[in-house]
C-alpha cells in the first residue's frame, strides 16, 4: 500500500505541477493581452483627443467663416445700388457710343 500511496502522491504532484505551469502560462498570455489592450486603448484615446481638438478648431473656423459671409452679404447689399447705377450708366454709354458710331458712318468721317 505504501507503493500505491507513493504513486498517487507522485501523480498528484505531477498533476499539480502541470496545473501550476498551465496557470502561469495562461497568466502570462493574459498579461501580454492586457498590455496590448492598454496600449491600443491609449492610442485610441490620444486619437480621440486629437479629433476633439480638430472638431473644436473646425467649429471656430466655421463660426469665423459664417461671420465673414454675413459681412460680405452686408457689403453686397450696400454696394448693390452703386452696381445698378454703374450698370445703367455703362448701358447708356454703350447706347450713346453706338449712336455716335452710326452718325459717324452716316457722315463718312474717318478716324
Amino acid at each position: 500500500m505504501s507503493n500505491t500511496k507513493l504513486f498517487i502522491r507522485k501523480v498528484l504532484i505531477v498533476i499539480g505541477s502541470i496545473a501550476l505551469v498551465t496557470s502561469l502560462g495562461f497568466s502570462g498570455v493574459m498579461y501580454i493581452g492586457n498590455r496590448s489592450l492598454e496600449r491600443t486603448n491609449k492610442e485610441q484615446s490620444d486619437k480621440l483627443a486629437k479629433r476633439d481638438k480638430q472638431i473644436d478648431q473646425l467649429n471656430r473656423t466655421k463660426t469665423d467663416d459664417e461671420s465673414q459671409l454675413a459681412s460680405m452679404r452686408d457689403q453686397l447689399h450696400s454696394l448693390q445700388p452703386d452696381y445698378d447705377t454703374l450698370k445703367q450708366s455703362v448701358g447708356a454709354f454703350a447706347t450713346q457710343a453706338a449712336a455716335c458710331e452710326t452718325i459717324k458712318q452716316s457722315l463718312n468721317i474717318k478716324s
